[in-house]
């Protein structure tokens, strides 16, 4: 068997496996799904319209952007111990743990995104550079 196919085999659900069972049956059932891909809703762009060397001017010229603010105050929550007791049942809850950690809770599971705790700098724990 290729080592390609043997890789393949190995992934799991966060990391790209095919779908199957309820899951294949919600995306089927989307309205965005059609002809075997997903569509973007009409009006969804994928990238900033001009040239990509204007968008790298932009990137990199920072002082020349639009200066935006959001419309109104962004409501921020001080947490509690108690608040993460349990996951909400459903819907999506994140919080910002400090640094690059984020406890993400989606319908009544619970995932801690933190990349400086594991061994390695890489979502696989036998390829990628080791921490020091």
């Amino acid at each position: 068997v290729p080592f390609r196919t043997k890789l393949r085999s190995m992934r799991s659900e966060p990391f790209g496996a095919d779908p199957a069972g309820a899951r294949m049956q919600r995306i089927l059932s989307s309205p965005n799904f059609a002809d075997g891909v997903f569509q973007n809703p009409l009006g969804a762009r994928t990238r900033p319209s001009g040239s990509t060397l204007e968008f790298a001017k932009i990137y990199f010229q920072k002082e020349q952007r639009l200066r935006r603010a959001p419309a109104g105050t962004v409501p921020v929550h001080a947490t509690t111990l108690a608040d993460l007791a349990a996951p909400p049942a459903t819907g999506l809850r994140l919080t910002w743990m400090g640094h690059s950690s984020v406890l993400a809770e989606i319908d009544g599971r619970r995932v801690l995104f933190d990349p400086v705790w594991g061994e390695r700098c890489s979502p696989f724990p036998f390829a990628g550079p080791k921490r020091l």
